[in-house]
C-alpha cells in the first residue's frame, strides 16, 4: 500500500484529471460505443488497439526465452526493434539503458524485457492514405518522473504532437503497459509502488492533454510471480501482444484480448489491489 500522504495526493490528482478527461472526451458521431472499455474517442470499434495476452504463432518459445528478436527480421523486412539495452535504431530517440521512443511509422514494432518499465503504445490512421501509424516507448519510471533525467517526457510530448498531426482524429487509440515491481517482501516495495504509480499518472496526464481522452492501462505494475514481458505490435492489424505474461496467459487462455479486463488509467489507484 502507498503511504497515507501519497494516497491522498494521488487520489486528489486522479479525481481532478478524471473530471478533466471526461469533460474533453468527444464522440464525433454523438453516440457511445457499448461493451468496450474507455474507447468512446474512436469512430468505430474496429479502430481499437487490441491488447493480447500471449504470443503469435510465428514467435517461437526459444525467441521468447532469449528475448532475441533480431532474427524475426527475416519475416518482417521493416520490423523495428525498440531495444532498451541497445543503441537507438534509425528514427528512434533515447539512450542505451535509459529510455527509447520509437519512430512514427507503419512498421511493426517489438520491445523486449519490460521489467520495472512502462510503455506507451499508440496507433492511428495516416492522413494521406489511411495506413496505420504506430508509436511505442520503453522507459524506466524514474526516467518518466525526471528522477534520473528530465529528457523523456519532453521528447515524448513532442513526439506525440507529431503523431497527432500526422493522424486522423477519431482513429487514435493509446494504451499504457506496466511491467513488474519489487516483491512485497522487499524493503523498498512501498517506494517502488509509489514511483511506479506516479509514473503511470504522469503518462496518463500527457496522453489526456495531447489527445483529449484517457488511455487504458493494461497489466499494471505487479509483484509476486510476475516476470518481465515483451511487447510485439502488429501495426496494421492494431494488435499488441504482451508475451510472457505468465499466469495470465493460463488464466485467460491463449490470445485472450484485454478488452474484458482493461481499465482506465485514472483508476490506477486500484492497481496494487488488482494485480498483486
Amino acid at each position: 500500500m502507498l503511504e497515507n500522504n501519497s494516497e491522498k495526493v494521488l487520489g486528489a490528482k486522479m479525481d481532478e484529471l478524471e473530471r478533466k478527461s471526461n469533460s474533453k472526451v468527444v464522440n464525433r458521431h454523438g453516440k457511445q460505443l457499448k461493451g468496450f472499455p474507455n474507447i468512446e474517442h474512436l469512430e468505430s470499434p474496429t479502430l481499437v488497439l487490441d491488447v493480447i495476452l500471449g504470443k503469435p504463432d510465428y514467435v517461437h518459445d526459444y525467441d521468447l526465452l532469449s528475448h532475441n528478436y533480431y532474427p524475426l527480421r527475416r519475416l518482417f523486412n521493416d520490423l523495428e526493434i525498440v531495444d532498451w539495452f541497445a543503441s537507438p535504431e534509425g528514427g528512434q530517440l533515447g539512450e542505451m539503458q535509459k529510455y527509447k521512443i520509437s519512430s512514427i511509422s507503419t512498421k511493426d514494432k517489438i520491445s523486449p524485457l519490460f521489467g520495472d518499465c512502462t510503455g506507451v503504445v499508440a496507433t492511428g490512421q495516416k492522413k494521406e492514405n489511411g495506413e496505420v501509424l504506430s508509436l511505442l516507448t520503453h522507459a524506466n519510471p524514474k526516467n518518466v518522473l525526471g528522477i534520473e533525467n528530465d529528457d523523456f517526457l519532453h521528447l515524448l510530448e513532442n513526439k506525440l504532437t507529431e503523431f497527432r498531426e500526422q493522424t486522423i482524429d477519431g482513429t487514435i487509440d493509446v494504451v499504457l503497459v506496466g511491467g513488474k515491481i519489487l516483491l512485497p517482501s522487499d524493503i523498498n516495495y512501498n517506494k517502488s509502488v509509489d514511483i511506479y504509480t506516479r509514473s503511470i499518472i504522469a503518462l496518463g496526464e500527457v496522453i489526456t492533454e495531447k489527445f483529449s481522452f484517457a488511455p487504458r492501462v493494461v497489466l499494471g505494475p505487479s509483484g509476486k510471480e510476475r516476470k518481465a514481458v515483451d511487447l510485439l505490435l502488429e501495426t496494421q492489424s492494431r494488435k499488441l501482444y504482451i508475451m510472457g505474461a505468465d499466469k495470465r496467459e493460463k488464466l485467460y487462455g491463449k490470445n485472450k484480448t484485454t478488452r474484458d479486463i482493461s481499465f482506465k488509467w485514472s483508476e490506477v489507484g486500484n492497481l496494487t489491489k488488482e494485480f498483486k
